[in-house]
């Protein structure tokens, strides 16, 4: 009763408690823990491993769940990896909200609230407005907003963004009016570019949250979203707010927010436009902003380069690693198209062994059934899922022939793999000769291995 009073103080009813699986966590150490350990069996280890109890000492546990309105986080497949918890106690040593834990199955940065629930709503429209937490979606939802998500804060991230990529490419963001939230844009704007996104703004008025504004006024929320603005008009229109143009110091700050945002436009004509715009707002020659853009670009590409030496120096970058994954994500999100040329690889040159076990799976596969992710995914351990995650997420919208693709990611997988055995086969002949032992037999494998092999 005191959650249910708590959500309709909130403006939430029933059917929007239906449709996100709204409940209650008990005020009480060991209610869920016990319910889980006597009445189902489950080992409280398996309990703390995802996240729904504290461990005290060796032998006692506890909820960490208690006295809360609980919000259940569903991943893409919708199944339910964690948990959100609002407190209804009125001590003010309680955190307001409290998450699961990252863990094997939940982990923030993969998150969109609300996207499997209102996933049916984001493909209708085309398009999913991104707010920050449950209690903006929740009432977003009940305005008629539906085509509504949450990033659960305001570190908004590319694996995010690839979850969005497989419902649509238009993205409308109303975050938080404060710095983390403009942040967060930013950093889309960033991702979007690599991802072919389009991002839109809600200017918001009558609330500082999307959650406050819905609920105050439903009419209204509906159509703030609908007059979004592109990021660039909305980065614009903030900066020339917040700063003087007709001032030398003002227009310095102007620049120094919106140049190096105009650098990461990759359509000419668009680009043009805002320039255009840009320069007749501040009285200036166009030249004098493209003059900008390119040092902001390379300014861009010196910090690029250094991070690429830098990974390079500390062994980060490793191409067999990279290719078996894209080789993978290929297989899972074209598995139709690829599967009649899985006879091809050898297992053998695969050196990672997670993805070495998925692919197995994928080549026991009966090629008559359909292809489920689904079904692949509940047949892994859990320590692959994450694996299993990001291969299927990964954004692939730009292939055009997947069956080329993956031929060709084979055969560069192929020769890596040759190569590294060339290495080690040569080795052993060496360290053979000078113990004086007859090589015959590796030399005859080294020519085997060499033969129609053309070194990088």
């Amino acid at each position: 009763e005191e959650a249910m009073a708590y959500l309709k103080s909130r403006g939430i009813g029933s059917e929007a408690i239906t449709q996100f699986n709204l409940g209650y966590a008990p005020n009480q150490w060991r209610s869920v823990s016990d319910f889980l350990v006597t009445k189902k069996k489950y080992a409280p280890e398996d309990l703390e491993a995802v996240g729904l109890v504290i461990r005290k000492d060796s032998t006692s546990f506890y909820d960490r769940f208690r006295g809360r309105v609980m919000f259940p986080l569903k991943d893409h497949k919708g199944v339910v990896v964690g948990f959100s918890g609002r407190t209804l106690l009125k001590d003010e040593k309680e955190a307001k909200y409290i998450n699961s834990p990252e863990t094997m199955l939940y982990s923030k940065s993969r998150m969109l609230y609300g996207l499997w629930e209102n996933r049916e709503y984001i493909r209708k429209d085309n398009g999913i407005v991104l707010v920050e937490g449950e209690l903006d979606v929740i009432p977003s939802w009940q305005a008629g907003v539906k085509n509504v998500a949450a990033i659960k804060g305001s570190a908004f991230t590319s694996e995010q963004a690839q979850l969005m990529t497989r419902f649509t490419k238009n993205v409308v963001m109303s975050l938080d009016s404060d710095s983390a939230g403009q942040e967060a844009i930013k950093r889309a704007v960033t991702i979007a570019e690599t991802m072919d996104l389009s991002i839109r703004v809600v200017q918001i008025t009558g609330g500082k949250d999307p959650g406050d504004a819905a609920t105050a006024n439903p009419r209204a929320w509906r159509e703030m979203v609908k007059k979004s603005v592109l990021y660039w008009d909305f980065l614009i229109d903030s900066a020339m707010a917040r700063h003087d143009p007709t001032t030398g110091g003002g227009v310095k700050d102007i620049s120094v927010e919106v140049v190096p945002a105009l650098a990461q436009i990759t359509n000419s004509v668009m680009r043009a436009h805002y320039v255009t715009s840009l320069a007749k707002k501040l009285s200036l020659p166009e030249e004098s902003i493209y003059s900008e853009i390119d040092r902001a670009n390379k300014k861009k590409e010196l910090n690029i380069l250094k991070q690429t030496v830098s990974s390079i120096e500390k062994g980060q970058v490793n191409r067999r690693d990279e290719l078996e994954e894209y080789m993978l994500s290929l297989l899972l999100q074209f598995y139709e198209t690829i599967k009649q040329l899985l006879p091809k690889l050898d297992l053998a040159w695969i050196g990672s062994l997670g993805i070495a076990k998925i692919l197995d799976k994928l080549h026991i596969w009966d090629k008559d059934k359909a292809f489920v992710i689904a079904t692949l995914s509940k047949s892994l351990p859990a320590e692959l899922q994450p694996l299993l995650d990001t291969a299927y997420l990964r954004d692939l919208t730009r292939i055009e022939d997947p069956a080329k693709e993956w031929e060709k990611t084979l055969k560069e997988i192929h020769g890596l793999y040759v190569r590294g055995e060339l290495k080690k086969l040569a080795s052993e002949i060496a360290e053979a000769e000078k113990r004086g032992e007859v090589t015959e037999d590796l030399q005859a494998r080294f020519a085997s291995l060499s033969r129609g092999f053309v070194p990088a």
